[in-house]
């Protein structure tokens, strides 16, 4: 994987390593229309998700590393419009390191790593133009956060709080659109750094050997607006068919002013192999 800095080799090191919680996912969806709507279309998703998840104890201590790769491609042809359209549809990689110290309490103190960016250039469809809104590590967020969290596991669940303070750093060389200051017309802004609280709630729910549940609650506020939140809210239901084969229903949402006033969100119902590591 050359060219890829350091830190990221050491995130995607674990995914590539056995271990009993790590999973792949693969996935293919097929759509054809032809109608007085929508004219004729043709489109096919093609996608895989690498998923490493595991709890290390040391002593007194907890060390739990925690990281997603997730690609999609969409092919569409537009009849209409003489075109074919190729568009990335999951893309991102996420990495999270926490290290707990255990002392009994209700709430144990930590302290975390974490970065998002995507992975192939991000695109947006508008009418018949293709608009590049992101690429690698173009912005990238990093997070540092310290404070105090509650953690519960067994074979079945996993339920993990964390509260605490938190340093949250964008860098974005042409997509600048969470970093660029609109106040400041003369110039562009191409690095934004923020202090303030993160609240970060992480699960997992075996219902039974058919339906497992996983959701993901990461909040983030500013110390000098905390009535205004950064959200994201992922929400995961996987259902086994048989064997490895799976209906995967996602719902994914998302707000932050700086990219739109309105609550983003994706929603994906498919059918894939899901496979796991032990």
């Amino acid at each position: 994987m050359p060219g890829l800095p350091l830190y990221i080799i050491i995130f995607l090191l674990p995914l590539i390593s056995s271990a009993g919680n790590s999973r792949i996912t693969l996935f293919i969806s097929q759509q054809a229309t032809d109608d007085a709507r929508q004219g004729e279309k043709q489109i096919l998703e093609l996608g895989f998700g690498l998923y490493f998840d595991e709890l290390y104890k040391l002593d007194t201590f907890e060390l739990r590393m925690k990281s997603s790769l997730m690609l999609g491609t969409n092919f569409q042809y537009q009849k209409e419009l003489n075109r074919s359209f190729y568009l990335p549809t999951d893309n991102v990689f996420n990495g999270d390191f926490s290290l707990r110290y255990k002392l009994g309490w209700a709430l144990d103190p930590f302290i975390s790593f974490s970065m998002n960016t995507a992975v192939m250039p991000a695109k947006r469809l508008s009418v018949d133009k293709i608009t590049t809104t992101a690429k690698i590590f173009d912005p990238i967020v990093y997070k540092e956060n310290l404070g105090f969290g509650y953690s519960y596991r067994n074979k079945k669940e996993f339920f993990t709080s964390r509260l605490g303070f938190s340093m949250k750093q964008i860098r974005a060389e042409l997509y600048t659109l969470q970093t660029d200051d609109r106040t400041t017309k003369e110039r562009v802004e191409r690095y934004v750094e923020e202090t303030g609280i993160s609240w970060k709630t992480d699960a997992t729910f075996m219902f039974d050997s058919i339906f497992t549940y996983r959701g993901l609650f990461d909040g983030f506020s500013t110390f000098e607006d905390l009535e205004t939140w950064v959200v994201k809210f992922n929400n995961q239901l996987e259902t086994v068919l048989y064997k490895a084969l799976s209906i995967i229903i996602k719902v994914n949402l998302y707000y932050n002013r700086k990219q739109s006033i309105n609550l983003q969100f994706i929603q994906s119902f498919r059918i894939g192999l899901i496979g796991k590591f032990n």
